[in-house]
């Protein structure tokens, strides 16, 4: 079996990409589940029912938790890609001729 060739620099700069991503994502969703959850006067002048609030409470919380999900994902991914950079590498000194 023949052997074949990573490019460990382009696994590297993928995981820089999606690592830069994450800093900015979570900031957006910080602002974001911020300004959602300010609803003191988006209900008008009557206010929410107790049940109308909390369904929409629970709603938020569930797309905050998708993008908290989706930055930790993109981690994951930088994490991983940038791993498999460092093995791939680790495995090429070990097999390189002279060894």
């Amino acid at each position: 079996m023949s052997g074949f060739d990573v490019d460990t620099a382009r696994l590297r700069q993928l995981a820089a990409a999606f690592d830069s991503e994450t800093g900015p994502l979570a900031q957006q969703t910080a602002a974001f589940e911020a300004q959602a959850r300010a609803v003191d006067a988006a209900f008008g002048l009557l206010g929410a029912s107790d049940e109308v609030y909390n369904a929409y409470i629970s709603k938020l919380n569930e797309f905050v938790a998708g993008l908290h999900n989706l930055v930790g994902g993109l981690r994951a991914v930088a994490g991983g890609l940038s791993g498999d950079a460092q093995e791939y590498d680790l495995a090429d000194e070990l097999t390189a001729p002279g060894l």
